[in-house]
């Protein structure tokens, strides 16, 4: 599935990937193309971007960047958004 995402919004899938979590009913990996690094976020039901959802951006402290969505999509029945990231802390939309 991750593959057919992939192939979708990028067009081939000559990309790496590694899983960062899974549970709570999304699966959350993060996606190197083109030098870019970008999360996949896939779960059963539609997803809020990952800017707001404070829960998964826990996960993304370490890595000192700040999320950007750029796509939200639906393949077969699930959910999935692609994010990419800026370099340096986040802050909530309600700070910026």
């Amino acid at each position: 599935m991750i593959e057919d995402i992939l192939l979708q919004e990028f067009g081939f899938i000559d990309i790496q990937y590694q899983d960062i979590r899974d549970g709570g009913g999304t699966s959350v990996f993060k996606v190197q193309f083109d030098g870019l690094d970008y999360v996949l976020r896939i779960r059963g039901e539609e997803p809020n971007p990952i800017v707001n959802n404070f829960r998964s951006l826990r996960h993304l402290t370490s890595l000192d960047i700040a999320p950007k969505a750029i796509r939200c999509n639906q393949w077969d029945n699930v959910y999935y958004s692609i994010e990419t990231f800026l370099p340096g802390e986040h802050q909530p939309v309600s700070d910026q």
